[in-house]
């Protein structure tokens, strides 16, 4: 899904997507302000964990509420500025995910 980083052509889909929000925002009329945030999570055996953390233990719960859609109590939220920062935030988690 991120694909070969280091070689444009070949980069997948989520770091395109990356580039791809901060180049819409940056088109966007300037009477709008952005604010862009990221969190990365792992299901894993039903089990829900914060990979932008240390903290490897702690189960997380998912919700429902109508007027905010699903949500994770607790999850980690990191306010980025360019697809650079986002995609450091994806090295993080991905290092921090469950070995299978």
């Amino acid at each position: 899904m991120d694909g070969d980083r280091s070689v444009p052509e070949w980069r997948g889909i989520i770091p395109n997507s990356f580039a791809h929000i901060f180049e819409n925002i940056a088109k966007a009329d300037h009477k709008f302000a952005f604010l862009v945030h990221v969190s990365y999570l792992e299901v894993y055996n039903e089990e829900v964990r914060d990979l932008l953390t240390e903290d490897k233990k702690t189960k997380l719960e998912y919700r429902e509420r109508p007027d905010h859609g699903v949500y994770v109590d607790d999850l980690t939220d990191i306010i980025v500025h360019s697809p650079e920062e986002m995609e450091e935030i994806l090295n993080l988690g991905s290092r921090n995910r469950k070995d299978v």
